[in-house]
C-alpha cells in the first residue's frame, strides 16, 4: 500500500501507514478522486494511458527495478472510476 508517509503526491490526500517498505518509483498513475487520470502530473485520458505508458517507460528497458506506481486520491468511489473508465470506452 502507497501511503503518505512516504510519498508525496500532490494533491492527494493519502491514508498512513507505519510500513517501512519503500519501492523505487519509475511512474506515477494518479487518479483523483473525480475519476480523472494522471501521468507523473500531466492530466491524461484513460484509453491513452497504456500508450504513454509504455513511452515513459521505453527508456527503463534492462533496468532491475522498474515500478509503475498507481496512487488513488482518498476518497475515490469505485463507481466514478468505473463510470470514467467505460465514457473513455477502456
Amino acid at each position: 500500500m502507497l501511503t503518505a508517509n512516504f510519498v508525496k503526491v500532490q494533491p492527494f490526500e493519502l491514508p498512513e501507514s507505519d510500513s517501512k517498505t519503500v519501492a523505487p518509483i519509475s511512474a506515477i498513475v494518479a487518479i483523483t478522486k473525480d475519476g480523472q487520470f494522471e501521468l507523473n502530473s500531466i492530466p491524461i485520458t484513460v484509453g491513452n494511458l497504456e500508450r504513454a505508458l509504455r513511452e515513459e517507460l521505453s527508456g527503463m528497458e534492462g533496468q532491475k527495478d522498474v515500478t509503475v506506481t498507481i496512487v488513488a486520491e482518498k476518497g475515490l468511489r469505485s463507481k466514478t472510476l468505473l463510470r470514467s473508465c467505460k465514457s473513455q470506452a477502456v
